[in-house]
This record gives C-alpha cells, structure tokens and sequence, in this order.
C-alpha cells in the first residue's frame, strides 16, 4: 500500500499536483476500507471466498409483502368495527349504491 501511494504521488507531482506520499497512503486506506479499492492477492495468501450479498433478502421481501396485502386487506381492524378492509369497502360501496 505504501508503494502505492510512493507511485501515486510521484505521478501527481509530474502532473504539477503537489502532494505527500503520506497523503496519498491515507486516501489510499480509506478507499480500500470502504471496499473501493482491493489489493492484488499476495502468493502464498489463502483468501476467502466472498460470501453472497444478503441471500436472506429474496425471501424477507417476499415475505413482508404477504404480511403487507394480508394486513391491507383481510385482518380485521379495530377503527373498522373489526371489519377487514375489504369487507369493511364492500359494506361503503353497498351504503352508497342504496
């Protein structure tokens, strides 16, 4: 890491750009710590295999939306005189048909 921020900062001051080695070696840091930027495999090195991103979040989704159309639609709710929300529509649209 610290090579590369020697090499990073000897090509910006050829650009005119007038910047540390140590600088660059801190940029360098954060952005491999944020997941931007990946060191090359070392040999000899076993790495991890990375794992999948949030495989778990399919199926929540899916789940929350079941959650989401049965509480929208068929649980009874107290502001509705324990009514779902489709019986307690179908009952307004009755009302209002008479």
């Amino acid at each position: 890491m610290v090579r590369q921020g020697q090499e990073i900062a000897v090509l910006l001051r050829k650009k005119g750009w007038k910047v540390s080695a140590s600088a660059v070696g801190r940029i360098l840091a954060e952005a491999k710590r944020r997941g931007v930027l990946r060191e090359p495999p070392r040999p000899g090195v076993a790495r991890r295999k990375p794992r999948p991103i949030r495989p778990y979040v399919g199926p929540l989704n899916r789940t929350l939306r079941e959650w989401e159309a049965y509480y929208n639609a068929e649980r009874p709710h107290q502001s509705l005189g324990w009514l779902s929300p489709m019986e307690y529509l179908a009952e307004q649209r009755l009302g209002a048909a008479s």
